[in-house]
């Protein structure tokens, strides 16, 4: 069993840390990940390309240096067309989403 984010604001001062007395990864907690689980480089890169925020691949492994990942693993004719496909889905999921307000597909 894992241990779960906590927040004990009233005992740290209301800073919003978790038991082990430090900030809980707030980009994690976006994703659904428990606090010390962190997606690898490869679940990040497909993640961002269905949640349009990323336009391109090179989008793709420049969010990745800048979060800690490394880019090294985005590679390969077989990968790269799967990112691409899901950019594009995203793409063209993107007016849908800004007209009903709802979540682009894949994400819950």
């Amino acid at each position: 069993m894992t241990a779960r984010c906590r927040s004990v604001g009233s005992r740290f001062g209301g800073l919003g840390l978790d038991r082990t007395g430090s900030r809980p990864n707030v980009k994690q907690m976006k994703l659904g990940i428990e606090s010390g689980n962190r997606l690898g480089a490869l679940e990040y890169a497909f993640h961002l390309a269905r949640s349009g925020k990323s336009k391109s691949i090179k989008d793709i492994r420049e969010r990745l240096k800048t979060d800690g990942y490394s880019d090294r693993q985005v590679e390969g004719p077989a990968l790269l067309k799967q990112l691409r496909a899901l950019l594009s889905q995203a793409a063209d999921d993107a007016p849908e989403v800004a007209a009903s307000g709802a979540e682009p597909s894949g994400l819950k």
